[in-house]
């Protein structure tokens, strides 16, 4: 789960458009899809409240804060057995793109938007 929390991260990060008031309103009704090298997803959900909820392969739930401040998004998972993870930011992507990510452990990801949760 370390490792898909931490792709969040990445996948949120490539995702968030330059927006000046509020650089993750793509993500807000959306989901955010995180497929490993092992073909493991992790979904995930994105409140403007700067909450988030991370669904596992095996539909358990990690609910948890974000925070976007100086160019990285930062992700803290409410379990104190998560671990916290943080990213560059990148503008540009929007529901309906798919792209390539690697996480700060090289693990290679596919990251997708999809509409609606």
């Amino acid at each position: 789960m370390r490792t898909m929390l931490l792709a969040a991260v990445f996948a949120v990060a490539a995702a968030a458009p330059a927006l000046a008031a509020d650089p993750m309103t793509p993500y807000y009704g959306n989901t955010a899809v995180v497929t490993d090298g092992s073909g493991a997803i992790v979904k995930y959900q994105f409140d403007a409240g700067g909450k988030y909820v991370a669904i596992a392969p095996d539909g358990a739930k990690l609910t948890g804060a974000y925070t976007v401040a100086n160019g990285k998004i930062c992700l803290k998972p409410d379990a104190a057995s998560a671990p916290a993870g943080c990213a560059p930011q990148v503008d540009g992507k929007k529901a309906g793109d798919t792209w390539e990510i690697t996480d700060d452990q090289g693990q290679k990801l596919s990251v997708r938007l999809v509409a609606g949760r």
